[in-house]
C-alpha cells in the first residue's frame, strides 16, 4: 500500500539528494532582478565596454572569490569555465547568483562561542574543528569546543546588487573583460628602428590597452615654436574579442573623422574592417561567425613610417568555435609631406587555412571601407579590363559647426587575385572591393 505521507516523504528524500548534487535552485527569477537584468543589458548594448578597464573591474570587484584565465582566489567557482557560456548567462551569474547556487557553493554562516560571526564555504565539519573558506580563499579554523550555531545559507555568497556598486561604465567594462574566451592579448614592446631622432620623426605611434594609435607632425600646422604640430590620424582596434578594425580614420588638416563604427543601419560594420559571407558555409562578414583578434605581433616606429602587424582567428562561433582561417594585417602608415594633407595607408591582409575552405560568390567580402555620415556623396572610378583598379567616394563630413569636402580612395594592388575585382559599393557609401563578387 502506498499513502499521500510515503510520497510526501519519498518526494523530499528525492529533493534533498538534487539539491546535494546540483546545488540550490529556484524555480522561477526574482521580477526585479529580471528588470534590472533588462536595464544592465541596455547599458552593454549602448557603446563596447573596454576590456582591460574591466580587468581591473575584476580584480577590485571578484578575485577576491573567483578566478579567471588563472588568477584570483578559489572560494566561487572557476569563471573560466562556468557561467560565461552566453551573455544571458554572465548576466545571471552576476545580477542573480541565488536564481542556481551550485552544490559546494552555498554559504555557511557559523556563530562561535567566543562571539565570531564568519560567513563561508564548508570544507570541513568534524569532531575536532570546523573550517570556512573565506574570502580571498583563506581558510578559517575554529576548534570544536568554540563552534556554535552552524546554518546553511539559502542564498549565494555573492552579493545580490552589483549593478548598485559599480558605475554603468564599470560594469560595461567588465562585462567585456568576461566575455573574452582567454586572457586579453597584451602589448607588444614599439621597435624603433632608423637614423632620425624620435622628436624629428613625422609619425608619433603610441599604444594602449587594446589599441595603437598613430598621430603625424603636420607641415602646413606649425605650432606657437615653429615646429609642425602632431594630430592624430587613424586608431587601430586590435584586441577587443573581436575583428580588428581602423577606427577612427581622420582628415589630416583638421581631424574631421572619416569613419563610421557600427552604424545603426549596420552594426556588424567597423570603419575599416575585413570580413567575408561565405567561408566554407560561414557568414564572418554578419558575425555569424566570430573574427577573434590576437592582439599584435609587432609594431615598428621607422624614420618616415610606422609598421603594425597583428594576428587574429576566423572562428565558426564566438565560444568553442573551430578555428578555419587565421589572418594576418599588416598596416603601413606613411609620412605627410604634402602641404594638402593627403597620407597613404598600405594595408595587406593574408588568410591562413587550417583545412581546405571554400569561398562563396557573393557580391561583398574582403577589405571595407564604411564613411561617417555625409552629405553631397559621389563614387568615381578607373576602369580596368573587367573591373576597376581603385575606387574613390567624395561628399561633406561633419566636423564641429561646419563641413569639409573630403575623400578616401582605396587603390587595388596589381598583385592582388582576380585584379581588377569588381567593387561593392552601395547607398551608405561603404567601398568595397569584392574578392569574390
Amino acid at each position: 500500500e502506498f499513502s499521500m505521507l510515503d510520497g510526501a516523504i519519498r518526494l523530499k528524500g528525492l529533493a534533498k539528494r538534487v539539491t546535494a548534487v546540483w546545488g540550490q535552485i529556484r524555480s522561477e527569477r526574482n521580477p526585479e532582478r529580471e528588470k534590472v537584468m533588462g536595464r544592465m543589458r541596455k547599458v552593454i548594448e549602448a557603446k563596447p565596454g573596454n576590456p582591460w578597464n574591466g580587468k581591473a573591474v575584476f580584480e577590485k570587484t571578484c578575485a577576491k572569490c573567483h578566478t579567471i584565465f588563472g588568477k584570483g582566489a578559489t572560494v566561487g567557482p572557476d569563471i573560466t569555465v562556468n557561467g560565461r557560456e552566453t551573455l544571458d548567462a554572465l548576466l545571471t551569474s552576476l545580477l542573480d547568483p541565488n536564481l542556481v547556487i551550485g552544490a559546494g557553493y552555498q554559504a555557511w554562516t557559523l556563530l562561535t562561542k567566543s562571539g565570531r560571526a564568519l560567513t563561508g564555504l564548508l570544507v570541513e565539519d568534524s569532531p575536532q574543528r570546523v573550517v570556512l573558506k573565506v574570502e580571498e580563499g583563506k581558510e578559517e579554523v575554529i576548534p570544536r569546543d568554540d563552534a556554535g550555531t552552524l546554518e546553511r545559507s539559502e542564498v549565494s555568497m555573492m552579493p545580490e546588487d552589483l549593478e548598485k556598486t559599480l558605475k554603468e561604465d564599470e560594469f560595461r567594462d567588465l562585462i567585456a573583460y568576461l566575455r573574452y574566451e582567454e586572457a586579453p592579448p597584451e602589448p607588444v614592446e614599439t621597435v624603433k628602428e632608423g637614423n632620425r631622432p624620435a622628436a624629428e620623426r613625422p609619425l608619433i605611434v603610441a599604444q594602449t590597452y587594446g589599441a595603437v594609435t598613430v598621430s603625424g607632425r603636420f607641415p602646413f600646422n606649425l605650432s606657437q615654436t615653429g615646429e609642425p604640430a602632431p594630430g592624430e590620424l587613424f586608431r587601430y582596434e586590435h584586441s577587443s574579442d573581436q575583428r580588428p578594425f581602423i577606427h577612427p580614420l581622420r582628415e589630416a588638416r583638421e581631424g574631421v573623422v572619416l569613419t563610421a563604427l557600427r552604424p545603426d543601419d549596420h552594426p556588424w560594420q567597423y570603419g575599416i574592417f575585413t570580413g567575408h559571407a561565405r567561408v566554407n558555409g560561414v557568414d564572418f562578414w554578419h558575425e555569424k561567425g566570430w573574427i577573434r583578434s590576437r592582439g599584435l605581433e609587432s609594431v615598428r616606429d621607422l624614420d618616415d613610417r610606422v609598421e603594425i602587424v597583428s594576428k587574429s582567428d576566423w572562428l565558426t562561433q564566438r565560444r568553442g568555435g573551430k578555428r578555419l582561417l587565421e589572418e594576418t594585417q599588416r598596416i603601413v602608415v606613411h609620412a605627410i609631406e604634402s602641404k594638402m594633407g593627403d597620407y597613404r595607408i598600405d594595408f595587406e591582409w593574408r588568410l591562413t587555412p587550417d583545412e581546405d575552405v571554400t569561398f562563396g560568390q557573393h557580391e561583398y567580402g574582403g577589405l571595407a571601407f564604411r564613411p561617417a555620415s555625409h552629405a553631397d556623396r559621389r563614387h568615381e572610378h578607373a576602369d580596368g579590363k573587367d573591373g576597376y583598379a581603385w575606387q574613390d567616394m567624395s561628399g561633406r563630413f561633419k566636423h564641429g559647426n561646419h563641413e569639409r569636402t573630403l575623400g578616401v580612395a582605396i587603390l587595388d594592388h596589381p598583385r592582388n587575385p582576380g585584379f581588377p575585382n569588381a567593387w561593392r559599393v552601395d547607398g551608405e557609401g561603404l567601398i568595397n572591393p569584392a574578392i569574390t563578387a
